[in-house]
């Protein structure tokens, strides 16, 4: 196989050594509701996607990139329940000092299996001030 994009229908051998890297997407099972929401929060908290009554969002993975100029900023990714009572961290930094005075990065995060949330509960984006940037996809579907 040469190098390039694949089609996403072939198998790939992995042993292959013309083969770059290989990306898996998790596909939703027929009959249930794709989700894809994109959110961006700077200084302050903005809602991602709340998980539909009577249903499961099956989480299968995230996008995430941070632009900011102030590494002493906290920022995060938090699951909460229907009460808005918070449950768990899906990403989070930490504030710290650096030589550079920067902290710019972006990182994709496949979720193998997919991460089950419970019908009401909302996936919150968080930023401690309005210098730091942080834009969030999120894939998945809910049945």
């Amino acid at each position: 196989m040469a190098k390039g994009r694949a089609d996403y229908t072939q198998a790939v051998d992995v042993a292959d050594q013309t083969v770059d890297r290989i990306s898996t997407i998790t596909k939703a099972p027929s009959g249930t509701t794709q989700v894809f929401k994109n959110g961006i929060a700077a200084g302050g908290t903005s809602l991602l996607h709340t998980v539909a009554t009577g249903k499961s969002l099956y989480m299968t993975g995230l996008f995430i990139a941070i632009n900011s100029l102030d590494t002493s900023s906290p920022v995060n990714i938090s699951v909460q329940d229907e009460n808005d009572i918070w449950q768990y961290y899906l990403f989070k930094t930490t504030p710290r000092a650096t030589l550079d005075n920067s902290a710019n990065m972006a990182l994709s995060i496949d979720i193998i299996p997919p991460q089950e949330i419970t019908e009401g509960w909302d996936i919150k984006i968080y930023t401690g001030n309005a210098g730091v940037l942080l834009s969030v996809s999120l894939s998945g579907w809910e049945e």
